[in-house]
């Protein structure tokens, strides 16, 4: 749906339905379908690990063991009934920071009013400065210095703004630039025609300066007091996913601010109940290739980290939970750009292989290969022609300029007919790719010719 397809959460609900009561599966299902609104990656995470434990143990879902609080999950391994735990899951996100540090806001309220006067976004930059103060362990947090959202057009897109926007349309070949510096404001706007990509620059508000007044911290308390609660007796462990955070992927500049780990391992330091945390994210295999996504796939990664009392365990935590690694089904995106999607025009229809295009080609064969639901939409009426041939390459758009062509039409030209139509479908993905094999010159749209067979010997008398 956002980190997986919507066909593998759909397989995950179907295979958790074997173990889970009636009434969790239809709860999951209602989460599920409610992402979109809540703009979370917590309802995912959850079916997906529920999902991948059961495949090397027995899970009971919110089983109570005589507490004030119901266990996420109660794990038991196949071979070994003692090899058991308790564990919560727990997803961050940056919807908080974001909130107080209304950056995007700024940036689409920018992208907006531009369109409404016919000019690209693509041509605008923003930047956006910071309150003053220091930034170092057991500072201040960064805060940008941002009018709140309902202050955006009396302080920043105000007449100066609109004196900007005319110099631009009066002069649109020419570079320009606009600022805005007051006490609560700090925001630069340039103008950089023909300029293929915007771009957004902002110091990082989510910096680690406290090692427990964050996120990450604040969200291990809380599981922690709820597994306390549980009564059980045996290992608690908290699985920390990641909810579309940059803590996951953000590390200290020279030391000066703490790091994830350096906040889980206090965490674990100072509660010894809790005997182990694992932490889940998604990202490319390879994260600094720019290769396609086919050889350079989005994967899971997982920590584990060790608590104080871990090795009073009878039993190897880490290794049980690394066989459900292998479990893990393949994800489709990392989690902000997952939280993106949800945010998108169309959350709840998976991603497509819209616009994707394998030709090959020659004067007796043709094969294209496009998407089905790009196809099924044509057909449909749901998008126009000129707009299927402009994201497929078939005629020239503001993005591809040339090397554009209608393959069916060069195929056309040289006689060819469809000869055959074939699907791969695909059950990890929410699309599947259609091929159409064309073959000729076919008689029926191209002249007559001669046969091209050798002729038969002449009988010598």
């Amino acid at each position: 749906m956002a980190l997986y397809s919507r066909r593998i959460l759909q397989r995950l609900i179907n295979e958790n339905d074997q173990f889970l009561l009636d009434g969790q599966t239809k709860s999951h299902v209602q989460q599920l379908n409610r992402m979109p609104k809540e703009i979370t990656l917590a309802y995912e995470w959850e079916i997906v690990l529920l999902n991948a434990l059961s495949k090397v143990g027995n899970v009971v879902h919110e089983r109570n063991f005589g507490g004030s609080r119901n266990a996420d999950i109660y794990f038991e391994a196949f071979n070994n009934p003692k090899a058991n735990f308790v564990a919560d899951i727990t997803s961050i996100s940056d919807k908080g920071a974001d909130k107080i540090n209304p950056f995007e806001d700024l940036s689409n309220t920018l992208r907006k009013l531009v369109k409404e006067f016919g000019l690209k976004p693509s041509s605008f930059n923003l930047k956006v400065g910071r309150h003053p103060g220091p930034t170092f362990k057991g500072g201040h947090k960064v805060r940008l210095k941002l009018p709140g959202r309902a202050r955006f057009l009396q302080t920043i897109f105000g007449k100066e703004f609109d004196a900007f926007i005319h110099r631009i349309l009066g002069k649109p070949k020419e570079a320009d630039r606009f600022e805005v510096k007051t006490d609560d404001a700090d925001v630069e706007i340039s103008y950089i025609p023909n300029q293929r990509y915007s771009i957004g620059e902002y110091p990082s508000y989510t910096v680690l300066n406290s090692i427990t007044d964050n996120t990450i911290y604040q969200a291990l308390e809380n599981k922690a007091s709820q597994l306390i609660g549980t009564n059980f007796r045996g290992p608690l462990g908290i699985f920390l996913c990641d909810g579309g955070s940059r803590l996951f992927s953000e590390i200290s500049t020279a030391g000066l601010s703490y790091t994830m780990d350096d906040i889980i391992k206090d965490f674990l330091l100072y509660n010894e109940e809790i005997h182990f945390i694992v932490t889940f994210t998604t990202e490319r295999k390879n994260p600094y290739a720019t290769f396609p996504l086919k050889d350079n796939p989005y994967i899971t990664y997982i920590r584990f980290f060790k608590g104080q009392k871990s090795n009073q365990i009878a039993f190897d935590v880490e290794a049980t939970l690394n066989k459900m690694v292998g479990w893990l089904p393949f994800p489709e995106s990392e989690p902000r750009n997952a939280l993106n999607f949800l945010k998108g025009m169309n959350p709840n229809v998976g991603r497509s292989n819209w616009g994707g295009l394998e030709l090959i080609s020659d004067q007796n064969n043709t094969k294209v290969k496009i998407s089905a639901r790009a196809l099924a939409e044509l057909l449909a009426g749901k998008v126009d022609q000129i707009e299927f041939f402009k994201a497929h390459r078939f005629i020239p758009s503001d993005l591809r300029k040339t090397d554009a062509e209608n393959p069916f039409n060069i195929a056309l030209k040289r006689g060819q007919l469809i000869h055959k139509v074939s699907i791969e479908k695909l059950e990890s993905e929410d699309d599947d790719w259609i091929t159409f094999d064309l073959k000729g010159p076919d008689p029926a749209i191209s002249p007559f010719t001669v046969p091209t067979k050798s002729k038969k010997p002449v009988k010598k008398l």
